[in-house]
């Protein structure tokens, strides 16, 4: 029971420490000019590295620093996103099939 004391109180000591963790680094984006959000609906990364956003304004390409929107994906909000053979396939919300 002697051996079994120091054992325990330290147990109860070190347990009643709060655990030291690093703060996550967060940084927020803004896909437009104006920071009003849009709705996401999907993300893809390619083997290139860059992330793709389909969002109801359109598609968008991330390289780490800046979105810049792709002009064609305009008409119609983009609902998927897809790569198959190195090719960058975005599907619309009116049922059109675009290949980047």
């Amino acid at each position: 029971m002697m051996r079994t004391l120091p054992i325990l109180l330290i147990f109860l000591f070190v347990s009643c420490i709060p655990a030291i963790a690093k703060e996550p680094f967060l940084r927020d984006y803004a896909l437009n000019e104006q920071n009003v959000p849009v709705p996401v609906n999907d993300i893809l990364q390619d083997s290139d590295g860059y992330l793709w956003v389909a969002t109801d304004q359109g598609l968008y390409r991330f390289n780490g620093e800046r979105f810049l929107k792709i002009p064609d994906s305009l008409h119609s909000p983009v609902m998927c996103l897809a790569l198959l053979n190195g090719e960058l396939y975005a599907g619309f919300k009116d049922g059109r099939l675009g290949r980047i």
